[in-house]
């Protein structure tokens, strides 16, 4: 766990664009979409409004362009985020071009803006805030992300990274640095070089012997590993409507109970419940349930 501070992401805003189709579209394929909506979303946004609702105050730190900014200010004001970090920048906020199928199935393509992406002076004088007693959680959706878990290292603070996307060279990125993992299979496998769980977990606590590790396995369920303790989390059962923020609810739900108990499990249990609730619902951050939404079906799931 982190110390006494805060929990502060360093993160990015989409403006998901979805398009309902049938089937995901095929070279050379075309055909009309059953529906269209849009809905704020972005790993580092989801991740924030999810630590929100387990009853955290996270500080988000993120760029948005000025034409998107108001409608982002009314979502955090909505979900209780302090929204004083918010930087508006030129041109447009980073979206996702998303086809969804009636099983929840999605196909994504990321359109980002560099601009909407921090720089490295910018990094260096937000680092500067940053104590050993904060939380940093990390995802893959700014650019210099090597160098802030760096600094923040330096800084003796606690650096939590969901490595998504994935991208070349990530292989390369100080992952012995980071104090929590949390990833899912596919992630697991690419960066271990591994196919199956077990050498999955292996490889990354060789490579990162101090850190713990949480691995999402979808339908499988979950585990948490510090390369001494293995817990594992059964899937919660649902009927998928739009996995679209499920990974990112979870690891909100997680990184919340367990810096609060330091339990593990019960984190893991309270995570795999929330994104339960969240397949079955469409949208990205403004349908990720409150706790007490979560505690209720909790009773009623056992």
């Amino acid at each position: 766990m982190g110390g006494a501070g805060n929990i502060i992401c360093i993160g990015a805003v989409n403006l998901d664009r979805t398009y309902r189709v049938e089937n995901v579209v095929k070279e050379g394929e075309a055909m009309n979409c059953r529906g269209y909506e849009e809905s704020w979303g972005g790993k580092g946004l989801n991740q924030v409004v999810a630590l929100r609702c387990a009853g955290e105050h996270p500080i988000f730190i993120t760029k948005v362009g000025q034409r998107e900014e108001s409608s982002l200010r009314e979502l955090l004001a909505s979900k209780g985020v302090d929204d004083s970090h918010i930087v508006p920048v030129n041109g447009y906020t980073n979206h996702g071009v998303i086809q969804m199928t009636p099983q929840g199935r999605t196909a994504i393509i990321g359109v980002p803006n560099d601009e909407v992406s921090f720089t490295p002076e910018e990094i260096g004088a937000l680092m500067e805030g940053i104590s050993w007693e904060d939380t940093l959680l990390l995802q893959n959706e700014i650019a210099h992300v090597p160098e802030i878990i760096r600094l923040a290292k330096e800084k003796g603070c606690t650096v939590v990274l969901n490595p998504s996307p994935l991208c070349d060279g990530m292989r390369e990125w100080p992952l012995e640095e980071v104090d929590i993992l949390i990833l899912n299979e596919a992630e697991g496998q690419a960066l271990s070089g591994e196919m199956l769980v077990e050498e999955i977990l292996a490889a990354l606590h060789r490579r990162c012997p101090k850190s713990r590790i949480v691995l999402t396995l979808g339908e499988r369920g979950s585990i948490f590993s510090n390369g001494v303790e293995r817990i594992e989390q059964p899937s919660v059962p649902a009927e998928a409507v739009d996995t679209l923020a499920a990974g990112d609810t979870f690891t909100g739900y997680f990184l919340a109970v367990y810096e609060k108990t330091g339990d593990a499990a019960a984190a893991l249990e309270t995570a795999a419940m929330a994104a339960s609730m969240v397949v079955g619902r469409r949208g990205a951050a403004e349908i990720i349930p409150v706790m007490e939404e979560v505690t209720g079906r909790s009773l009623l799931y056992n």
